[in-house]
């Protein structure tokens, strides 16, 4: 059985949506409460085991309070990541 390892994409994604959620002192638990998800499903997207759809990519960053646009940037992370504290 071949395994799959997460995409570089889906690990970008996942580690940007954990960034602003501990920016924001939020727990797995509750932003999954908040997008109606367990927060193991939280964990995966976070890892990039599980990709992220675009809808549910629109809901998560919506409850982060950050447009879905800044979690997707891969050009000037380092400058994206003092304009997700804002």
């Amino acid at each position: 059985m071949v395994t799959k390892s997460p995409s570089p994409t889906d690990r970008h994604v996942g580690a940007r949506v954990r960034m602003r959620r501990m920016m924001l002192g939020m727990s797995q638990t509750n932003l999954g409460e908040a997008v109606g998800l367990t927060f193991q499903q939280i964990q995966k997207y976070e890892k990039g085991t599980n990709r992220i759809g675009a809808s549910r990519l629109q809901h998560i960053a919506h409850t982060l309070q950050v447009s879905y646009r800044r979690i997707l940037v891969t050009e000037g992370v380092r400058r994206q990541r003092l304009e997700l504290a804002i």
